[in-house]
């Protein structure tokens, strides 16, 4: 639930004073640098929904506790932008790009691959190509992480 008297309007504003619920688990998370400050996490959701061009999401103050509902985009929404991704692509950057969205965490030798054994420098240089776009990213480690559309 939410801490004492503040309401759901009082998180919705941009002056709103935080009150953490926890002060010992919430100087735990600042101490292990997981949060920055002190009440910014509502603004920052709603910051990156924007951003992401993805509707504000819900806030419900229930008996049970707390509760955040993020709404999806529309279905033909998510078409018209995953056509606009590709748009200005060559027909391999567009192939890779694909093979990343059908199988996020991928990783160069797996494309590769899955390319009909595309040479690996290509591949490299194609990944430098879409990331250097912000079309994707590398998540995880060197060993174990992979490539995922952004």
């Amino acid at each position: 639930m939410l801490p004492f008297d503040v309401t759901v309007e009082d998180l919705l504003s941009e002056t709103h004073a935080s009150r953490p619920r926890n002060k010992l688990v919430a100087q735990i998370f600042f101490d292990m640098g997981l949060i920055e400050r002190y009440g910014g996490g509502i603004q920052r959701i709603l910051d990156d929904c924007n951003a992401s061009g993805l509707p504000p999401p819900v806030f419900e103050n229930t008996q049970g506790g707390f509760r955040i509902t993020f709404k999806p985009l529309p279905e033909s929404t998510n078409e018209e932008s995953d056509e606009g991704l590709s748009e200005g692509l060559n027909e391999g950057l567009k192939l890779l790009l694909d093979k990343i969205r059908q199988t996020p965490g991928i990783q160069a030798k797996e494309l590769s691959d899955a390319l009909d054994g595309r040479p690996i420098k290509t591949i490299e240089r194609q990944i430098k190509a879409l990331t250097d776009a912000s079309l994707i990213e590398r998540r995880g480690s060197k060993k174990t992480g992979g490539y995922h559309v952004k």
